[in-house]
């Protein structure tokens, strides 16, 4: 199962089972772009779809419970230290 396949499959589950919860956007370009530059890395194609179509899963709880996909801005903050942030 691909990316697009898989954030179907969550989009469904939730729209049933979860209508209240709220999936963020995908993120644009530039954004994806300033992550590589914060990393210094080419990030994955499959991490790169799946940030396109939603950019993390914000407060949404998805799979398993009680854990959260992080967007752009979280995996910058998270793992772009200074010495990287030139």
């Amino acid at each position: 199962m691909d990316v697009v396949e898989s954030w179907g499959k969550i989009e469904h589950w939730i729209a049933r089972n979860a209508p209240a919860e709220r999936l963020v956007n995908g993120a644009p370009s530039e954004e994806l772009e300033e992550l590589e530059k914060s990393l210094w890395v080419r990030i994955p194609e499959d991490l790169r779809c799946s940030l396109q179509l939603h950019n993390g899963s914000a407060d949404a709880e998805i799979i398993p419970p009680a854990f959260s996909l992080w967007g752009t801005s979280r995996i910058i903050s998270e793992y772009a230290t200074e010495h990287f942030r030139r």
